[in-house]
């Protein structure tokens, strides 16, 4: 799918969300944006009103999503490789089987944000709002967290290998269960800003 027809969709989506929001009984006005088994390469989608659109098995390798309202959007089986979040709204958005490296999410709101089996490498969440994220069932590698918000953050059934967690807010409130932190390693900040987390099943190894 070419940008401009996907910029179109996207204006399309607009109207659906703001008709499926009015609360008024008036006649169904533009239409959600679902995308399937597509490709948007390098596509430019940022700034865009993408709240509630889902994606389907989409390789979205290097695009941008910067500054994008994406609140409650579905990502299923897509390549987010090379990405660009930055500053956008994934509040209650969901991530489920999808490939995630070298993708940027520095001051990206993600209340509530699901990542499911999303193994995510090479990824920054600088001064991201995670409160009440959850990551599950997926290995975070070389994952920098630094100056994150973190209150209730949840990290169940997973594995973080380097990851840096230097200043992190509301460290004592994050809940681990049944997950690893590899290696031991102080310098990188994560460990040591965990030494107050909730213990719920909390595990820390050396690789």
């Amino acid at each position: 799918m070419n940008i401009e027809k996907l910029k179109e969709l996207a204006e399309q989506h607009a109207l659906w969300k703001k008709w499926r929001t009015s609360g008024q009984a008036i006649e169904q006005q533009g239409v959600q944006l679902i995308v399937t088994n597509d490709s948007i390469i390098g596509g430019d989608l940022s700034k865009q009103d993408l709240a509630g659109a889902e994606f389907h098995e989409v390789d979205l390798t290097n695009v941008s999503f910067s500054g994008t309202n994406l609140n409650g959007a579905f990502f299923k089986q897509c390549n987010l490789s090379n990405c660009n979040f930055e500053n956008a709204d994934l509040s209650k958005a969901s991530f489920y089987r999808c490939t995630i490296a070298n993708s940027n999410f520095e001051q990206s709101r993600c209340y509530k944000c699901e990542f499911d089996e999303s193994p995510m490498k090479n990824i920054v969440f600088r001064n991201a709002n995670l409160q009440y994220a959850e990551f599950s069932n997926l290995v975070l590698e070389d994952v920098d967290f630094s100056g994150a918000d973190c209150h209730h953050l949840f990290l169940f059934s997973s594995r973080l290998v380097r990851c840096i967690g230097k200043n992190l807010k509301k460290s004592h409130s994050i809940i681990l269960e049944n997950t690893t932190i590899e290696p031991i390693d102080e310098a990188g900040g994560f460990l040591k800003r965990l030494e107050y987390a909730t213990p719920n099943g909390m595990e820390a190894i050396a690789a």
